[in-house]
């Protein structure tokens, strides 16, 4: 109790907590429930700054507040004790695609917004929120701020048929937000080597561009289960069928795939998550966190043991000094 009071006074006092907010410590022990099948925490959402400088107006005393924060803060960097992961914080490696992302959902007007967070899997949002029929609220935070659930959230892991390949962070980004692409049948790609068939020219596959942005799509993608038996591994169910999996984690150098036992490389998918090229008939898809400086680390230890060996072995032994 006295850490979380701890770390939210910090975070409060430097203004680096993207968003404070209340919520009854009897619900903080229970985190509202996501999908069952996901294998990963609910994925969190909030509005940065309002609800942070709303909840220090409450508090005339430095003391009151941080008995506050112990039992009924939900501090962004501190998510993780709660049980819940938060879109943006100091819960996972910085990425500037991601971060990117996340801005854009900041520009946006409150439907577009929210598609736009459904598509990179959150479930929950917090911030001054009128209602809106695309959410279902959970709680009252206080300082006009609100809890909600967000039921149109894409999966964590998911299959797509089709594959949009774009030359670049900028191309993708635009492409994701202005709305012109249907999420639910479609990836964009960065990488140019993928084989997945490219969509047609139909209109269930592309929408015509409006004056109201933000990702589209005709259906929700289908779901892939998923398990992660540790932090570093992620193990994933595909259809079997060709196309893209892909998993709305963050996609960052250093994660290996394998299809089937198989290497696969790891593209980048719908400008900041994963996405693996699956092929008829493959079934699991498995991704590891083994990073080249980690695998240079282990090579230098072991060459350090066996020279340390090496030396001690040849090393002459010590002749006594005559008397």
């Amino acid at each position: 109790r006295a850490l979380v009071g701890a770390a939210a006074t910090v975070e409060l006092a430097l203004g680096v907590a993207p968003a404070v907010g209340t919520i009854p410590p009897g619900a903080l022990a229970r985190p509202p429930a996501t999908r069952a099948s996901s294998g990963a925490p609910p994925r969190l959402h909030e509005t940065p700054f309002d609800a942070r400088l709303a909840q220090m107006a409450r508090f005339d005393r430095f003391e009151a507040y941080v008995d506050w924060a112990a039992d009924a803060a939900v501090v962004a960097n501190t998510g993780r004790w709660r049980g819940w992961e938060h879109f943006r914080g100091n819960d996972k490696a910085y990425a500037p695609w991601h971060e990117a992302l996340w801005l854009a959902s900041e520009g946006l007007a409150l439907p577009a917004r929210l598609r736009l967070l459904a598509a990179c899997g959150v479930d929950l949002v917090a911030g001054p929120l009128p209602p809106d029929a695309r959410l279902e609220p959970l709680a009252d935070l206080g300082g006009g701020l609100r809890l909600a659930r967000l039921p149109a959230a894409f999966p964590r892991a998911y299959w797509v048929a089709e594959a949009v390949i774009v030359t670049g962070q900028a191309e993708a980004e635009r492409a994701l937000v202005a709305g012109g692409l249907d999420l639910g049948r479609a990836a964009l790609v960065l990488d140019p080597a993928v084989r997945a068939p490219s969509p047609g020219s139909g209109a269930q596959t592309r929408h015509a561009a409006a004056a109201d942005p933000g990702p589209r799509w005709s259906a929700p993608p289908e779901a892939c289960a998923q398990t992660r038996p540790r932090p570093d591994e992620v193990r994933i169910a595909a259809p079997g069928r060709a196309g893209v999996v892909v998993l709305l984690d963050v996609w960052y150098p250093g994660w290996t795939a394998e299809v089937d036992g198989a290497a696969r490389p790891i593209l980048r998918a719908n400008a900041a998550f994963r996405g693996i090229e699956v092929r008829d008939g493959e079934r699991e898809v498995v991704l590891r966190y083994r990073p080249a400086a980690q695998r240079a680390g282990l090579a230098l230890a072991l060459l350090g043991v066996l020279a340390a060996g090496t030396l001690a072995w040849a090393r002459p032994a010590r002749r006594p000094y005559p008397a």
